[in-house]
């Protein structure tokens, strides 16, 4: 995994800040200052004692940065997992990554400084007025699910002089946008209006490949009648997203001020591109007796093949005549055989089988499972109103926010042309998501020598839900043919807030700031099992700043965070009884999952140098993290409750707190405004990010030992490294030419706690140059240059059905000793596309 070409692109880094450093400097030249709202307060970006990288609105446009997975790609130390298209967040900052799938994020999304509790996927960046990206624990400003850091989109503020401006877009995979805002005063100084609205359209560039009777109908599903087996070939990765903003800023009096936000955004999105393994050659010259032999069935073209460690020796299965059972190696009995090395998308390809989502099926009784729409639709409406008053020089705040949203998505999960048992993979859920939070702060006059803040915050999320397979066992077995029952899961959140900061000399200031939490949540399963918890935290920040001059600042800080708990949601499905899952809350501790805790411990510098024109921002940190939370394979049928006869034959995976970690690292973030014409900018991240212990089950099953010790986070790159040039060269009076460059790399990842495949490094080259003036802008952009096709996200999974091998050498296939072959499914990256936008602009920018 390594080798002289990981270290270019830090050679290439080098070589232009040292070349930087020969170019003539203009006096004139010097870097902007940039607000931010990290501590829920206006402050230079240079005094706030925590590791922040910020996007203005002019910053993200000329980097052609349309969405979060943008954004994170050109953010050193933070990265994202697209598994599942725009329904699912994965943010990773610091190599802090979660599970792939269940329980919430270890960092949140917030806009406007209200949380975003289900996805930031339709967000657009058309009305934003900047992001901000914060590292480390927020827990203390932001609560309860900024765990590992939180990314704060800020819109756009009215204004007091009619402004506004007009884009458009085209590009290639048929890549469309037409967006716009206008601001200005309704009543002069007194109230003050923002409209805002944008039509994006991306085509996707992938498609699926299933043809005509590839779809595999196994023996078991003999219930279908004529099922669904023409080809299809309709696009994949197609996202359309409508977004729009209102705001109204009223001032009544002198020091009261109401802001009221209206926001709304629809998404329609195919089915999302996941490349699934080749099938590989047949498997030949098997033992006589060798269960292997049934993956060679029609349909299935022998998916060991594709499997290059960890197999299930030859001869094996069963074990020879003679050989005293156990006395074996553990793995011969339990693997389901495993990819080894780097993994690519050369040869995998998309083998969708939509034609059974999008036209239903009928069962042999008569019944019609009718189908849907394959991809997420989604509709969602944002609310936010606030209210600031001036009392003298104290300040109090009060804020509410409202999110409302209803989604439907109808997918394949494995991307492969078989027919799983009941549908399964096959799903279509809908869900409507409802929360609101208040917040009550009041502040003490900011230039007092110690200050403070004291608050009160509440959160209430209701989340429903329903799913049904295609076709599902319910319809199989004479049940209802639409959505199973409803689960409903309810958090409450109330906490308390309180900072103070204290100029202790001239030169040293001290920030104590603090939040504590109670939690309650419910959970009511689809089974009509209900679990309930209550969480009880106290999230704390010490920081402590020296500031030697007005450019120089240096400050050590210690963070807690606290990750909310949860409740694995298998126990809870419509087909595992409600019995089985209150006797499991009585006698395991499965059901639930504890908050995760950590603290990270972090010094670091914000300095600028050479009256302004080089700034240079360190930061290096620390981080314990206990509870983490791991997958763990669990089959139902092997918990035995006192007194209670156990049916369930369920496999599974849960989210168990079995694993500590530690990772250390830093940022280095370095803008260099060399002359009025030319600015350079190298950024650079290091992750460290280790178990220090830990097992996973799956990993125990592939080779007879679970332990993760001194093994790599999923999903964490070691290296992260951003690099950009900006060129604006005025041609006249009236128009400049504009050129940029940005280049992003990441270093190799692994996906999963095994740690025996990985994914390669990455490297985006993005290009664009054109001409501006006050009132135009015309401008061509190339993204993805080199045509890098890295994968960003891989996903491991048992392949129910491709049917089980049975190691115990009994014959039969179906019991709770079968084991099934292990498939892998990669995201792949979009590749190099082009095109042009074109700007009109008016009033103050």
């Amino acid at each position: 995994m390594s080798g002289t070409s990981r270290w270019l692109p830090f050679r290439a880094a080098l070589i232009a800040l040292c070349a930087s450093l020969l170019l003539p400097v203009a006096a004139s030249a010097q870097i902007q200052e940039i607000v931010v709202t990290a501590r829920k307060k206006e402050e230079s970006l240079q005094d706030v004692p925590i590791s922040v990288s910020a996007f203005g609105a002019e910053q993200l446009e000329q980097q052609g940065l349309f969405s979060d997975n943008d954004i994170a790609n050109f953010t050193v130390n933070f990265n994202t997992l697209p598994q599942t298209g725009r329904d699912f967040d994965r943010p990773v900052i610091r190599g802090m990554a979660s599970a792939p799938s269940r329980g919430e994020a270890n960092a949140a999304y917030y806009i406007d400084g209200i949380y975003v509790s289900s996805s930031i996927g339709g967000a657009t960046t058309s009305s934003v007025e900047r992001v901000e990206i914060l590292r480390g624990p927020q827990s203390a400003q932001f609560g309860r699910a900024a765990f590992a850091g939180a990314v704060n989109y800020v819109t756009r503020a009215p204004t007091n002089e009619l402004s506004g401006r007009l884009k458009s877009r085209a590009g290639t995979n048929d890549d469309y946008e037409v967006s716009g805002w206008v601001s200005g005063p309704i009543v002069e100084d007194k109230l003050l209006f923002l409209l805002s609205g944008s039509w994006s359209d991306y085509g996707g560039e992938w498609h699926n490949s299933l043809e005509e009777n590839q779809a595999f109908n196994q023996p078991a599903l003999n219930f279908l009648a004529n099922p669904p087996q023409q080809a299809d070939g309709s696009r994949l990765g197609a996202e359309e997203t409508q977004d729009y903003l209102a705001k109204l800023v009223w001032t009544p009096w002198d020091g009261g001020e109401f802001n009221f936000k209206y926001g709304r955004y629809e998404t329609d999105d195919s089915m999302w591109p996941s490349l699934v393994a080749p099938e590989g050659e047949l498997l030949e010259n098997l033992p006589p007796g060798d269960p292997r032999a049934s993956l060679n069935r029609p349909g299935t073209n022998g998916i060991f093949a594709t499997l290059n460690c960890w197999l299930p020796p030859e001869g094996r299965y069963p074990l020879p005549a003679g050989q005293p059972a156990g006395d074996e190696e553990a793995w011969w009995r339990t693997t389901g055989g495993t990819i080894c090395g780097k993994l690519n998308a050369t040869g995998w390809e998309n083998r969708v089988n939509l034609p059974d989502l999008d036209n239903g099926v009928s069962l042999n009784d008569g019944r019609f499972v009718p189908g849907t729409d394959p991809g997420l639709h989604k509709t969602g409406n944002r609310y936010l109103l606030q209210y600031r008053q001036e009392l003298g020089e104290w300040v109090l705040t009060a804020r509410g926010g409202l999110n409302d949203e209803e989604f439907e998505n109808a997918y394949d999960l494995d991307h492969t042309e078989t027919r799983a048992v009941f549908g399964l993979f096959n799903f279509d859920s809908v869900k409507d998501n409802r929360d609101w939070s208040g917040e009550l702060r009041l502040a003490t006059p900011a230039l007092l020598p110690v200050r403070g803040e004291v608050g009160a915050f509440y959160y209430d999320r209701n989340l429903t839900s329903a799913q049904r397979s295609i076709p599902g066992p319910g319809p199989v077995f004479g049940g209802e043919l639409g959505y199973g029952p409803q689960a409903e899961r309810d958090v409450a959140n109330l906490a308390w807030i309180g900072s103070v900061a204290w100029d202790v000399t001239e030169l040293w200031r001290l920030d104590v700031e603090g939040r504590y939490a109670s939690e309650e949540i419910e959970y009511l399963g689809g089974n009509r099992c209900r679990s309930e918890a209550t969480y009880y935290n106290f999230t704390p920040r010490v920081s402590l700043t020296f500031m030697p001059t007005d450019d120089l600042r240096f400050y050590a800080q210690a963070a807690n965070g606290d990750k909310p708990g949860d409740v694995n949601s298998e126990f809870f499905r419509g087909d595992v009884s409600r019995e089985f899952c209150e006797q499991a809350q009585v006698y395991t501790n499965d059901v639930t999952i504890e908050p995760e805790e950590q603290w990270t411990y972090e010094i670091g510098a914000k300095t600028q140098w050479w009256d302004r024109r080089i700034q240079a921002n360190l930061a290096l940190f620390w981080i314990e993290w206990d509870k983490q939370t791991i997958f763990q394979v669990q089959n139902f049928g092997a918990y035995d409750f006192p007194g209670f006869d156990n049916n369930e034959t369920l496999a599974t995976t849960l989210l168990r707190n079995v694993g500590d970690s530690r990772n250390r690292g830093g940022e280095l973030e370095t803008l260099f405004v060399v002359t009025d014409e030319l600015t350079l900018i190298a950024n650079y991240g290091y992750t460290r990010a280790k178990f220090r212990k830990g097992f996973d089950s799956n990993l125990a099953a592939l080779t007879g030992d679970g332990n993760v010790e001194d093994k790599w986070i999923p999903s964490a790159p070691e290296h992260s490294l951003v690099l950009g040039a900006v060129v604006n060269k005025p041609l006249n009076a009236d128009w400049s030419l504009l050129f940029r460059t940005d280049l992003a790399y990441e270093s190799e990842r692994y996906f999963d706690t095994a740690n025996l495949a990985w994914l390669d490094d990455r490297t985006l080259v993005n290009l664009r140059a054109g001409f501006d003036s006050a009132r135009w802008g015309v401008s061509a952009y190339v993204r993805n240059l080199m045509d890098d096709d890295t994968p960003v996200a891989a996903l491991s999974f048992v392949n129910f059905g491709y049917g089980a091998i049975s190691p115990g050498g009994n014959g039969v296939y179906g019991d709770n000793d079968d084991v099934y072959p292990n498939m892998y499914s990669l995201n792949p990256q979009r590749g190099r596309d082009y095109g042009i936008e074109v700007q009109f602009k008016f009033g103050a920018q």
